[in-house]
């Protein structure tokens, strides 16, 4: 990834590995955000960094939390607003499982 490619966005999603519509809109979304300047992260539990590649992003996988039930939606929300505290990005989209001030889809 490189350093000076202008604006962060993060696109929050918990899995972009299968061509689910959730999938494709993130990658729509990544496709135009780049067409717009933005370096873009998509922010995951789990995906394939080559999905991810293709459409011009990186994939940052986030630990998955080991059981089920709602709490590993809390669990997610919490990995993805220590990664913003920690790289600010100038914007923050959700795919329902976190809070974001900028948008968020579900």
């Amino acid at each position: 990834m490189s350093t000076g490619a202008g604006k962060l966005a993060a696109i929050a999603i918990r899995q972009v590995e299968k061509n689910t519509g959730a999938s494709r809109n993130a990658f729509e979304q990544a496709d135009a955000l780049r067409a717009l300047g933005y370096r873009v992260v998509i922010l995951a539990e789990r995906g394939k960094p080559e999905l991810a590649r293709s459409h011009g992003a990186e994939l940052v996988r986030l630990w998955r939390w080991p059981f089920k039930g709602a709490y590993r939606r809390f669990w997610f929300n919490r990995r993805v607003q220590a990664w913003a505290s920690r790289h600010a990005p100038d914007l923050l989209i959700s795919h329902g499982d976190c809070e974001s001030p900028d948008t968020v889809y579900l």
